[in-house]
């Protein structure tokens, strides 16, 4: 499986539906696309980024000092656990 992780802290400065469709394309090919917002941001770009269902690959965080948190709890929810023993 292949992942993608985009964290962002507010939302798209340029032409979001260059975004979206570049997102599209890369869930087509079979991508596991996770967003994770930091602070304000506009859930519904990460929405329309992240692969479906919303609940499962859609993250909001307070601040920075989450994301350590989060990136271990991505990892022991996405890593097969043989290649993550292999990896550690």
């Amino acid at each position: 499986m292949i992942l993608f992780s985009l964290y962002i802290d507010g939302r798209t400065n340029r032409n979001t539906g260059v975004l979206s469709s570049r997102a599209a394309a890369l869930r087509n090919s079979g991508v596991q696309v996770y967003t994770v917002g930091i602070g304000n941001i506009a859930v519904n770009e990460l929405q329309a980024i992240a692969s479906d269902p919303d609940d499962e690959h859609v993250f909001i965080l307070g601040s920075f000092l989450d994301a350590a948190g989060f990136v271990d709890f991505l990892s022991v929810t996405t890593c097969d656990s043989k290649a993550h023993e292999d990896f550690m």
